[in-house]
């Protein structure tokens, strides 16, 4: 295999709708889909358990089996009610319980929308709520699903105000942000 600049990259995720934002947002900024996708399946119990449990082994396979080329993991879980910095803790742990533990210059990206990627459309839409503000304090997944069904908010919509940031970004949405940072540094 050739290094032709590109990156190549897994995605590995929790469910349907990661699959969509990060697919399309692969194609935008990494200039490509990933060569696999692998999504937890449906019915096994918790995705974000299931993809912590996968997380070690991915990185063994595709990272690290390459180091000299431009091969990258997109790993991507809800913060749901626990936030971003500690399930970015869960995966840290996934790794050292494998006796692999964390390398910072590696091409690993590790996502965390809060409280769930349905946040993240949002805020890129620019959808916020009538009273109080759109932050990672609580869920808005039901309200923004509805305006999805809708056809008001959407992962399109969203992908395409993914740069630059929208000001204020790092205060409400600071999962987001990290994301962006994490993006980031598989492109160097």
């Amino acid at each position: 295999m050739t290094n032709s600049g590109r990156v190549r990259w897994t995605l590995l995720c929790e469910d349907r709708r990661h699959e969509q934002f990060f697919r399309g947002l692969g194609i935008q900024v990494l200039g490509c889909a990933p060569e696999k996708i692998l999504p937890a399946p449906k019915g096994k119990g918790a995705a974000s358990a299931w993809v912590l449990h996968q997380y070690p082994d991915h990185v063994r396979r595709t990272v690290r089996r390459y180091p000299s080329e431009r091969v990258a993991l997109i790993a991507v879980i809800d913060g749901d009610h626990i936030g971003f910095r500690e399930r970015a803790r869960c995966f840290d742990e996934s790794l050292v319980s494998c006796s692999e533990p964390k390398r910072n210059n590696e091409r690993i990206a590790i996502c965390i929308p809060s409280w769930e990627i349905e946040t993240w459309v949002a805020w890129l839409c620019g959808w916020r709520p009538a009273r109080g503000s759109l932050d990672e304090s609580r869920s808005f997944k039901s309200e923004v699903e509805k305006d999805m069904a809708h056809g008001r908010t959407n992962i399109s919509a969203a992908l395409a105000a993914w740069s630059p940031p929208l000001p204020d970004e790092e205060k409400f949405v600071p999962s987001l942000t990290q994301a962006r940072n994490e993006i980031d540094r598989i492109l160097r």
